[in-house]
């Protein structure tokens, strides 16, 4: 971000580029993991990547917050 830090409309380009790219290799990811574990191996895991993503929406903003004390 900071190489692009000038621009703003480059920084937001940028930015979407990385989320497309993001949300591209998660698709690759989970079609490949459906070939390589096992259904229950894949279900846990899936299940613990899904609480992770809930769970540090929350954490995030209190624990800046905590930080940014100190």
């Amino acid at each position: 971000m900071f190489l692009f830090g000038e621009s703003e409309i480059i920084l937001l380009a940028s930015m979407n580029v990385c989320r497309f790219s993001q949300a591209c290799i998660f698709c690759i990811l989970y079609t490949y993991s459906m070939e390589l574990y096992p259904t229950k191996v894949r279900a846990h895991g899936f299940a613990l990547n899904n609480l992770f993503s809930r769970i540090s929406p929350i954490i995030i903003p209190i624990l800046i917050e905590v930080l940014d004390r100190t």
